[in-house]
């Protein structure tokens, strides 16, 4: 008897329908090549094993988390902000002075009205530009916990979905605020933070550094080590410049010769600079702003990657693991990027003709095959939609003329749980004769897919592929009988006539 697995369709993009604030659609790449080779060139005594190597499959967001994003998460979350994931700075605006002196802090916009426990947000008090100009620009003023936060909600379903564990576990954070959602007792709050890890099972959450500069260096071209010196597809430096209407490509938002943009924007819209993305299809992960990953750099902070709209391109390439900065650290040219994550596998058991030890199958027989999926404490077999089961690419037997499936839910293997019993049609089962065993695929109404092998032995074999079927000395009693096609009936019955014709005349 072998294992089969549940696992939540990975999703390219996450749209849930939420009733108290607008749904955030989180656009995702995939990154294959799972288990590439580490990036060597530039390891350090702290990362002797290199960067890059990711050896199972994930998504990543194609764009940072703009301030539209958030501000729908905040709708959604925050009327009270017992945990501070709004902050003043969104709605800083005082470039003018800065013309002067020099110091950008231009925030996201995000603006915040009413009293705790009424909260709204919206970009009504933006300084300049339409609300459009600023809700597909990236978010800033997030501190680690304000992206861990953001990462619980879409793993938790969006609309009221929890913020404090999920992916992580923010509990242990909660002493450190005071009733305004301001941090008290920042030491602690940095320690409590700094011990915060990913959960298994987590669908969503902030990058892992190999997460992050797989995404944005790795060439895209196999199992290799392969990777450019910036995230623009290039190992030349970008320019930064925003070509309109066409970008040609290998160009940033960053500091050079000037700043891309002026001090009264600073930011880009994401994936402006449609032309310049990673080899994975990836935007701004080289400039607009710094972001989180869950990397721990140094004794007391996360790590950041991937430069800023006012840093040099050095900050863009990857040498800059020299960022962190403490969980709590809030500014105007860092945000975040988030990545998605299959859903862990949950591990139950399946049995090709329960009952029977060796599970022989022989090659060109007419019958059935029976397969029990067991339940367990986590898993309702009633949940399963009969019609998407298959294995080796054959469906479910129907009985009788209104397509009734064959099967039934009964405690096969006497836990206490029920179970489910299928009868696979024969007549469409592929098998090969050196097959060993045998895949069985299928959906829950949820959406959530199934799959599970079990060994087989294949006996009576003339060769190639072929129908399959148990035979009667190794039938099990709860198989069914194997139903007769229509042409061996209508074979029987003409027999069965000319028997009795040569009687007569006898």
């Amino acid at each position: 008897m072998k294992r089969f697995t549940i696992s939540l369709t990975g999703l390219i993009l996450l749209v849930v329908l939420a009733t108290t604030a607008q749904a955030v659609i989180i656009e995702t790449v995939p990154m294959g090549n799972p288990g590439n080779a580490a990036d060597m060139r530039y390891n350090r005594s702290d990362r002797p094993e290199g960067y890059g190597s990711v050896n199972y499959d994930y998504s990543i967001g194609k764009y940072e988390v703009t301030a539209g994003q958030y501000r729908a998460f905040l709708n959604a979350v925050a009327a009270e902000d017992p945990y501070g994931l709004y902050s003043s700075g969104m709605r800083s605006s005082n470039y003018t002075s800065m013309l002067a002196d020099g110091n950008g802090n231009i925030g996201c916009q995000i603006t915040r009205h009413g009293t705790s426990g009424n909260f709204t947000y919206d970009f009504s008090g933006r300084h300049i530009g339409s609300e459009a100009d600023w809700a597909n620009r990236p978010v800033n003023y997030v501190d680690w916990a304000d992206a861990a936060r953001f990462a619980n909600w879409l793993h938790n379903g969006q609309g009221n979905g929890d913020t404090e564990d999920g992916v992580y576990d923010l509990s242990a954070t909660h002493p450190f605020y005071d009733s305004n959602g301001h941090v008290t007792d920042f030491g602690g709050y940095n320690r409590s933070l700094l011990a915060v890890t990913r959960k298994p099972g987590a669908t969503w959450a902030i990058p892992t550094e190999d997460e992050w500069y797989k995404a944005a260096y790795h060439k895209n071209d196999g199992m290799t080590g392969n990777y450019f010196y910036y995230p623009t597809s290039s190992d030349s430096m970008p320019s930064n410049d925003l070509v309109e209407p066409i970008d040609p490509g290998n160009n940033a938002t960053f500091l050079s010769d000037g700043r891309t943009l002026g001090r009264e924007y600073e930011k880009t819209e994401v994936g402006a600079h449609e032309n310049s993305e990673s080899p994975y299809g990836t935007f701004d992960q080289g400039g607009n702003v710094k972001e989180w990953t869950e990397a721990r750099v140094g004794s007391a902070g996360f790590g950041m990657r991937g430069g800023a709209f006012d840093e040099r391109d050095r900050n863009l390439s990857v040498y800059s693991r020299r960022y962190s900065a403490a969980p709590f650290h809030k500014a105007y040219d860092l945000g975040f990027r988030v990545v998605s994550i299959p859903e862990l596998p949950t591990d139950v058991s399946i049995d090709i003709k329960p009952g029977s030890d060796t599970n022989s199958i022989n090659l060109g027989s007419n019958g059935n095959i029976p397969v029990a999926i067991f339940g367990t404490d986590t898993f309702d077999v009633e949940t399963v939609d009969l019609t998407t089961i298959l294995l080796a690419g054959a469906g479910v037997l129907e009985r009788g003329k209104n397509g009734d499936l064959m099967a039934s839910f009964e405690d096969i293997n006497l836990d206490g749980l029920l179970d489910l019993l299928v009868h696979i049609d024969t007549q469409a089962l592929v098998l090969s004769d050196g097959d060993v065993e045998a895949l069985l695929t299928g959906e829950t109404f949820g959406g959530v897919s199934i799959s599970g092998t079990d060994a087989i032995r294949i006996v009576g074999s003339s060769g190639g592929q072929h129908p399959a079927t148990f035979n009667g000395e190794d039938a099990p009693l709860l198989a069914l009988s194997a139903v007769p096609e229509p042409g061996s009936i209508t074979l029987l019955l003409c027999g069965l006539v000319s028997l009795l014709c040569w009687r007569r005349r006898s």
